[in-house]
């Protein structure tokens, strides 16, 4: 299927779990989550940004719809359990480093917690550039983001070489 439906429907919204994204794509999002992940475990924010630019540029190209911005921040005192924030205004995501993702001892968390907070935000931008919905948590989000997280986490198949007689 090479075209996105837009649905304006609720009840297909709120029922479907259908997100769109190229498999080719789909490959470029996993090598940069991939090389995020090693960024994560090196506590380089610079290359922490720059991947998570990557990932969030492949997903929307993938998608077919329009990039978002993107920022990352550290953020001192109560977040009120608040990862990251999408601004539909700017199309921007904005993720917060402290204290959110990083421990009080000053570890930094696992970067799966970092990684789902940036799918996550991804997939209001996916909801409301489709179908002017997502903003709140509701069923048709929460089935997006589950089907978005299965699809960037899934191995990709391995090649067989077959040798050439």
């Amino acid at each position: 299927m090479s075209a996105i439906i837009r649905y304006a429907d609720e009840r297909v919204y709120t029922k479907s779990s259908y997100v769109f994204i190229e498999p080719i794509s789909l490959k470029e999002v996993r090598f940069y989550i991939k090389k995020l992940k090693q960024a994560w475990d090196q506590q380089d924010k610079k290359k922490i940004e720059e991947y998570s630019w990557q990932v969030l540029a492949w997903l929307s190209h993938g998608a077919r719809i329009p990039d978002c911005d993107f920022k990352l921040y550290k953020k001192k005192g109560n977040t009120d359990g608040d990862y990251g924030q999408y601004v539909v205004r700017t199309r921007e995501i904005t993720i917060w480093l402290e204290p959110s993702h990083i421990k009080r001892d000053g570890e930094w968390k696992h970067s799966d917690v970092y990684i789902n907070t940036l799918i996550h935000e991804w997939v209001h931008h996916y909801c409301w550039v489709l179908f002017n919905k997502g903003l709140d948590h509701d069923l048709g989000f929460q089935t997006r983001l589950q089907t978005t997280l299965r699809l960037v986490r899934k191995e990709l198949p391995k090649r067989k070489n077959k040798k050439r007689a």
